[in-house]
């Protein structure tokens, strides 16, 4: 029998003749790893989050925990640079959102559209990754690490440390990382990023009223990467 076409996971609605890469490769050096995720999708979706994929990569090697990093010190910065000078409006953006902490530190207001789809992309791109999910109805908020609330911190963090052997991990050199948690019988579902080895988000699904619940392809035994 014909192999059933691949449905965009980010929408099902459309055909996933797109491959997809989360994160997208204008995140790494011009020397990216070979082990980047893939997913399916469709070219509408794709269009679409493509969008402010260069807006959430300066976004996210600003912050004072990402910006040591090597490859932000040695080649991202220097792209940035040139982004905003192409594109002053990309700079305007990410003033808008900036501040500061009581201690001095720069602060960005993270609460705004383009990093909540950001960040429910790459959540449902690491399911697919880990268990092969197609895409489901659910409702997406994220949590990140926060100097005033370190134990918080340190819950997040310590997920790539001890989460069980159910769980799935991948990591991408030292510029992304992810636990992936499977489906169980509550309605939730949990995802842990990693960027850049300082920026650390928990991203959570929870699933609509009335929804059915998740159901998971076999997922294929991997080894921790």
């Amino acid at each position: 029998m014909p192999r059933k076409p691949k449905a965009c996971i980010y929408c099902s609605q459309g055909f996933g003749g797109t491959s997809d890469h989360v994160p997208p490769r204008g995140f790494y050096p011009s020397n990216p790893p070979a082990n980047l995720i893939t997913v399916p999708c469709c070219e509408k979706c794709r269009v679409r989050d493509s969008e402010h994929d260069e807006f959430i990569r300066n976004l996210f090697i600003s912050f004072d925990v990402t910006e040591p990093h090597q490859s932000i010190e040695s080649e991202l910065s220097d792209t940035r640079r040139r982004s905003f000078e192409n594109a002053p409006s990309k700079a305007n953006r990410l003033l808008e959102i900036t501040g500061e902490v009581p201690d001095g530190r720069k602060a960005f207001t993270l609460d705004i559209p383009e990093v909540d789809r950001f960040l429910e992309r790459v959540c449902r791109a690491v399911l697919f990754d880990a268990f092969r999910q197609p895409y489901f109805e659910a409702s997406f908020n994220w949590t990140k690490e926060s100097p005033f609330l370190p134990v918080e911190e340190q819950q997040i963090q310590n997920a790539f440390k001890i989460a069980p052997p159910e769980c799935r991990q991948k990591q991408i050199a030292d510029f992304f990382s992810y636990v992936a948690v499977p489906a169980d019988d509550t309605n939730i579902r949990f995802v842990v990023l990693s960027f850049y080895n300082g920026l650390f988000v928990m991203g959570r699904f929870t699933l609509l009223p009335g929804r059915p619940k998740i159901e998971l392809c076999s997922p294929r035994k991997r080894s921790r990467r």
